[in-house]
């Protein structure tokens, strides 16, 4: 699998190559879910993926957790080409971090990574967010929450990949490709903890993470075929954590190698 930035390819071999990505195709209303348990360290996690966009015709969303249309968090690829960290409780907006930079490049690998750490008091320090390896410092819309706030992710609640989740209500269904997805339970990490800038090119690329996941932790790979929440499923957990996911609305035929 290539990795582009801006849609530039880069002929310069690579020590760590990702096999698999997966398809998300919003008219089949595809995710893939989890419900977690007690994390290891609460309201501190990370997570980091690879996606490349498909349609624009609304507003996706690649992760989400949550109880319900007022207690929810989600990450959003809004149709406008912003990203937003998005978080909900009591049902007031207690995080809205919104870029001013812009992604609308359909044929680039964009890898988004997002840490939390709610025990920090400066606000700023308690979410960063970093695209290709650049942490955000630039916000249209910057609203942080508050110290020790409780988050949706990385609690005992419906964790979804592909869809925002608000108990069993879904919707915004991810259109495009997602890649070595990692969530994180108990330590807050840097996009460089996941990626490196290319010594010859200088696009940023993968790279082998050494993580510690913690209990709520998982890694999808998108190794498997199956449909099953298991080992050998699409939504399989590599972490070593087990924390497998179930499979909706994806086939064997949406892993892909792009």
């Amino acid at each position: 699998m290539a990795f582009l930035v801006g849609g530039a390819n880069s002929s310069a071999a690579v020590a760590y190559d990702i096999d698999n990505s997966l398809r998300f195709n919003d008219g089949d209303s595809p995710d893939l879910g989890i419900t977690l348990g007690t994390p290891s360290t609460a309201n501190v996690f990370t997570f980091s993926f690879w996606f490349k966009l498909g349609d624009w015709e609304a507003s996706k969303v690649p992760f989400s957790a949550g109880t319900d249309s007022n207690n929810f968090d989600c990450m959003i690829l809004q149709n406008n080409g912003k990203i937003i960290f998005f978080q909900k409780s009591g049902g007031s907006t207690t995080t809205y971090l919104m870029p001013n930079a812009l992604y609308r490049d359909t044929s680039a690998w964009y890898h988004l990574v997002v840490g939390v750490d709610t025990t920090q008091s400066t606000d700023t320090n308690r979410i960063k967010m970093y695209v290709n390896g650049s942490q955000i410092s630039s916000f249209e819309t910057g609203t942080y929450c508050d110290q020790n706030e409780a988050a949706e992710f990385n609690t005992a609640v419906s964790h979804t990949v592909g869809t925002i989740s608000m108990g069993d209500t879904h919707s915004d269904y991810m259109d495009g490709y997602l890649a070595d997805f990692y969530f994180i339970d108990g330590t807050q990490y840097a996009a460089s903890d996941f990626g490196e800038t290319d010594s010859d090119s200088g696009i940023w690329k993968p790279k082998e993470a050494s993580v510690t996941f913690g209990d709520n932790g998982f890694f999808l790979e998108f190794k498997g075929t199956g449909a099953s929440q298991d080992s050998s499923g699409i939504g399989a957990d590599t972490s070593g954590e087990d924390n497998h996911l179930a499979v909706t609305n994806l086939a064997a035929t949406d892993q892909c190698t792009d």
